[in-house]
C-alpha cells in the first residue's frame, strides 16, 4: 500500500502534468519524456514537504504540530477529497 505522502506527491504531479483545460496530448507529452517526469517528481516532492512543514508550523491552535508527515499528508488528502464532493 502506498503512503499518504506518496499519494500526495502523485496527486500534485498529475495536477502539474495535466493542468486544467489540457488533454490527452499533454498527458502523453509528459509521460513520454523522462526529463519531464523526473523534474515533476522533484517539484512535487518539494511542494509536498513544504506544505507539510507549513501545516506543522501553523499558529496555534494547531492539532498537527506534533503529527507525523503521514498523518498530515493524510489530512491534506482528506481535505482535497471533501472539496471535490
Amino acid at each position: 500500500m502506498m503512503s499518504n505522502v506518496g499519494r500526495l506527491v502523485i496527486r500534485k504531479m498529475s495536477m502539474d502534468a495535466v493542468p486544467s483545460g489540457k488533454g490527452l496530448t499533454d498527458v502523453l507529452s509528459f509521460l513520454s519524456d523522462k526529463h519531464k517526469i523526473m523534474t515533476g517528481v522533484k517539484l512535487a516532492r518539494t511542494w509536498v514537504h513544504e506544505g507539510i512543514r507549513a501545516v506543522r508550523e501553523a499558529a496555534d491552535p494547531n492539532p498537527y504540530r506534533c503529527a507525523t508527515d503521514e498523518e498530515i499528508a493524510g489530512e491534506i488528502l482528506r481535505q482535497i477529497e471533501n472539496r471535490r464532493k
